[in-house]
């Protein structure tokens, strides 16, 4: 059993190097990433300033540490390479129909935002500024199991963008335009 996991992991992370490769070797698609990566970054940042009454950059700043600006920029980059990712999937289909490309690529950018947004929970006041409308028990909840909710969030990402990768590859039998 733990050698099919390990033939199943090694073969999840070819997927995705191979992919990163693309993504990597084309200066428009990397220029691209970087981009995005400065704007998740920058709305990551920003998201407690703008919800958190009373807030401003400068606060938020000094309020966030080390561990936090690694994980905003750790969130920020995995979002980015699965943005990036769709935008070479959708230029290499664009010559096909385009319908259900469109569906499972906006899919993966929906996963990604959603996981990007969960992983504020890092953040207590985040949560509640954030998470507020879901009631003071979530809030509670999402504090006390903030780290589990991050490694969740992290985890789906790479899976979007294994996923991502796959289709990238043209190995996804599911995602072909028939």
């Amino acid at each position: 059993m733990a050698a099919k996991t390990n033939i199943t992991m090694n073969k999840a992370i070819s997927q995705i190097t191979r992919a990163l490769k693309i993504i990597l070797g084309d200066r428009k698609l990397l220029i691209l990433l970087m981009i995005f990566s400065i704007i998740f970054f920058v709305v990551l940042f920003y998201i407690p300033v703008k919800t958190i009454p009373g807030n401003n950059p400068k606060l938020q700043a000094k309020i966030f540490g080390f561990q936090d600006y690694t994980l905003i920029a750790l969130l920020a980059l995995l979002s980015s390479v699965i943005l990036t990712m769709q935008v070479a999937i959708f230029r290499q289909r664009r010559t096909a129909l385009v319908g259900s490309s469109t569906a499972v690529g906006s899919l993966g950018i929906i996963s990604s935002f959603v996981s990007s947004m969960f992983a504020t929970a890092t953040c207590g006041l985040c949560v509640s500024a954030v998470f507020g409308f879901l009631g003071a028990n979530t809030i509670f909840f999402l504090v006390n199991k903030r780290w589990l909710v991050v490694i969740g969030s992290l985890g789906l990402l790479l899976i979007s963008i294994y996923t991502s990768s796959r289709r990238l590859n043209h190995e996804c039998e599911e995602c072909r335009i028939k």
